[in-house]
C-alpha cells in the first residue's frame, strides 16, 4: 500500500472542461476539500455554484492557444499561485479509422492533444517559478490499450500520454508531478451526442469490429460501471499524496483492459525477442549474452539475469580441495561476469571452503548488482562424500565463515543445502529466520526439499528459492517446480547438464541439436529457460571454452514443437 503526506492547505485548481462529466465532478469534489477552483468551460457558463468565492469560471476554447495564455494568466492573477492544473477538456470520437474525415481527425486532435499541449506550455513557467505543481492529464484507458472504432480517439490519448511520460522526466527534478488519469467507462454524458462524435461515413466492412463498438456506445451510455463522482474523489486523493503516480487506472473494467495489454506486450515481446536484439550490432549492442535469458527478482528485491553460474566444478575432483588449474579457474569467473552471468551459486562445502575463496579472489569488489548464493548444511569429510548436519549452532558458524570468506556483511542468498533429518525442521528454518532478523542474510533458499517441506519452511520465513535436482531426463521435482512457478518462488536446477551427460554428442539431444545447427548442452539449457520464469538455471565448468558454449544457450529461442519433441522424447528416454 502506497503512503501519502496530507497537506491540509487549500490548493488552487486550473481545470478545463468543468461543464459536464468528469471535470464537472471533480471541481465539485475540490471545492468539498476546500480547494479554490478556476475553471474553463467553452462558454464561461457553469451550473456548479458560481456565487462562491472560491470558484471562477472562465471562458475557453482549448484549442485556440491564445486564448489559454490569456485564461491562464487571468487563472494567476486572481491567487497569485496554481497548484493544480487539469487538462480535462476534450471529446470522443466513434469511427473506424477508414471512416473518419480528415476534418474530424484535425479537429479531435487540436483539442484532445493540441489543447492539452497548449495548457501545459502555459502553465510551465508560472509552476517552474514557484517550483511546484501538479499536472495531471486526463487520457482514457484507450490511451494506452487502442480498440476498434475509437482510433482517432485513442491516437489522440496516445499521444498525450506519450507527452506525459516524457513531462514526468523532465519535470521531476523541478518539484512538479505529472500524473495520466486513465478511466474506462464511467457514467458521465461522454457516449452522448454533446461528447461522442460520429464518422459521417459508415463502412459495412466493419461492421463486426467497428460496427459493434458503435452500436455497444448507445446500449451502454447510461449503464456504465464507472462512478464519476467517486473517480473525482480518487484524483483529489492522489493531489495530497507524496509521490503520486505517472498513471492512475480508474474502473475494474479500465484495470481488466491494462492487464490484458500488459499480458499481450509480455507474451509478444517473448515471441519475437531474438529477432528483435538481432538487429543490434554485436559490439554496440551493449547487452551481453546472459542478459538475454531474461530476469528474475529473488526475493521480489534482486533482479538477477536467469541463466546464471554453478561454482563447484571449480573445485578438484570429487568436488575435494584445490582445483587443478587455478588460474582457468579464476579466468572462468571473471569471463562469467563479462558474459552477463550476475548469479554465483557456491557452498561451504564446495572444497570444502574452495568455491567461495575463489570467488572472492576473482571477483571482490563485486560488480554492482552481482549475487553470490551461498549454502550450508552439508558436513564432507573426503571426496564424493557429503553428510547432513543441520544443528543451529553448526549453520550459524559456517554462515559467519562465509561471510568472512566471501568479504561480504551480508550473505545475499544462503540456502539449507540439506534438511537433516536427526535435527527438528523448526530449529534449522528458526536459525535461518534469526540470521535473516539479525542482517546475516538477505534471502533464504532450500534445496532438495518438498512441496511440504516448503510450505512449512514459509510458516517460519519467507523462501526465496528452491534448488532441487532437475534436467531434461530427471523430473521428479515437477511437482516441486509448478509450485514455485505459481508463488513466484525461483527454482534452481542443480545437474541442469547432467554432468555433462546430456551434452555428449551421442545423447539423447544430438539429433535436435543438429537440425537446430547447435549443440546439445544449449538445447538442454534452453529448454529450462523456456520451461518456466522462475527458472534459474546454474550450469557450471571449469572451462571458459565450455561456459562461453553454455551462455550462448540464452540467445537460442525453442519453438513450441521442440518443446514439445524434447518434453515427450528425452523424458520417455530416461
Amino acid at each position: 500500500m502506497h503512503t501519502t503526506k496530507q497537506n491540509q492547505e487549500s490548493k488552487v485548481w486550473f481545470i478545463t472542461g468543468i461543464s459536464r462529466g468528469l471535470g464537472r465532478e471533480l471541481a465539485s469534489a475540490a471545492l468539498e476539500q476546500g480547494d479554490l477552483i478556476i475553471g474553463t468551460t467553452r462558454n464561461g457558463q457553469s451550473d456548479l455554484d458560481v456565487s462562491s468565492d472560491r470558484l471562477r469560471v472562465l471562458a475557453l476554447d482549448v484549442s485556440r492557444s491564445a486564448d489559454v495564455v490569456s485564461a491562464m494568466t487571468k487563472a494567476w492573477q486572481m491567487h497569485g499561485r496554481i497548484d493544480v492544473v487539469v487538462n480535462n477538456a476534450g471529446f470522443g470520437l466513434l469511427g473506424a479509422v477508414e471512416e473518419i474525415e480528415e476534418t474530424q481527425a484535425r479537429q479531435v486532435l487540436d483539442t484532445n492533444f493540441f489543447g492539452t499541449l497548449s495548457v501545459v506550455q502555459a502553465a510551465l513557467p508560472r509552476l517552474r517559478a514557484q517550483g511546484s505543481g501538479h499536472i495531471i492529464n486526463i487520457s482514457s484507458v484507450g490511451g494506452f490499450a487502442g480498440f476498434p472504432g475509437y482510433g482517432l480517439y485513442c491516437a489522440s490519448k496516445f499521444a498525450v500520454e506519450g507527452l506525459s511520460e516524457a513531462l514526468r522526466a523532465e519535470l521531476q527534478p523541478l518539484g512538479i508531478h505529472v500524473t495520466i488519469v486513465e478511466p474506462g467507462y464511467f457514467r458521465t454524458n461522454f457516449l452522448s451526442g454533446n461528447s461522442l462524435q460520429r464518422s459521417k461515413r459508415v463502412i459495412e466492412a466493419y461492421a463486426i469490429t467497428s460496427g459493434k463498438t458503435r452500436a455497444s456506445a448507445d446500449e451502454r451510455d447510461g449503464q456504465q460501471s464507472g462512478d464519476p463522482a467517486l473517480a473525482a474523489k480518487a484524483i483529489v486523493a492522489i493531489t495530497r499524496a507524496e509521490h503520486p503516480p505517472l498513471r492512475l487506472v480508474l474502473g475494474a473494467d479500465a484495470v481488466g483492459r491494462v492487464r490484458t495489454k500488459l499480458t499481450q506486450v509480455r507474451e509478444e515481446l517473448e515471441t519475437w525477442k531474438s529477432t528483435s536484439v538481432s538487429t543490434s550490432y554485436p559490439t554496440l549492442s551493449g547487452e551481453p549474452p546472459a542478459a538475454k535469458s531474461g530476469t528474475f527478482a529473488v526475493g521480489g528485491v534482486n533482479r538477477v539475469h536467469r541463466l546464471g553460474f554453478g561454482a563447484m566444478q571449480l573445485t578438484g575432483p570429487g568436488v575435494w580441495g584445490e582445483p587443478a588449474d587455478r588460474a582457468e579457474a579464476i579466468a572462468v569467473l571473471r569471463r562469467a561476469v563479462e558474459l552477463g552471468i550476475n548469479l554465483f551459486d557456491t557452498a561451504d562445502s564446495y572444497g570444502p571452503y574452495v568455491s567461495e575463496d575463489l570467488i572472492r579472489e576473482a571477483l571482490h569488489p563485486y560488480p554492482d548488482g552481482l549475487v553470490i548464493a551461498t549454502k550450508a548444511g552439508l558436513l564432507r569429510t573426503g571426496p564424493n562424500e557429503w553428510t547432513p548436519l543441520g544443528r543451529p549452532a553448526y549453520l550459524r558458524q559456517e554462515c559467519e565463515m562465509s561471510l568472512r570468506r566471501l568479504g561480504v556483511e551480508r550473505i545475499d542468498l544462503f540456502q539449507l543445502h540439506r534438511i537433516d533429518p536427526a535435527v527438528p525442521t523448526a530449529d534449522q528454518f528458526g536459525l535461518l529466520s534469526d540470521l535473516q532478523k539479525e542482517g546475516k542474510v538477505r534471502h533464504v533458499g532450500l534445496s532438495e526439499v518438498s512441496v511440504a517441506e516448503i510450505k512449512a519452511a514459509r510458516r517460519i520465513i519467507p523462501i526465496a528459492t528452491v534448488q532441487n535436482r532437475y534436467n531434461l531426463t530427471d523430473r521428479n521435482s515437477e511437482d516441486v517446480l509448478d509450485y514455485c512457478t505459481r508463488e513466484r518462488i525461483g527454482f534452481i536446477p542443480w545437474f541442469p547438464l547432467a554432468t555433462g551427460g546430456l551434452a555428449k554428442p551421442a545423447g539423447p539431444l544430438e539429433r535436435i541439436a543438429k537440425r537446430l545447427g547447435t549443440q546439445p548442452a544449449q538445447i538442454a539449457l534452453a529448454w529450462l529457460l523456456k520451461k518456466s520464469l522462475v527458472m534459474l538455471p546454474i550450469p557450471g565448468t571449469s572451462k571458459v571454452k565450455h561456459l562461453e558454449q553454455n551462455t550462448s544457450a540464452a540467445l537460442l529461442e525453442l519453438d513450441d514443437s521442440t518443446m514439445n519433441e524434447l518434453d515427450g522424447g528425452t523424458h520417455a528416454a530416461a
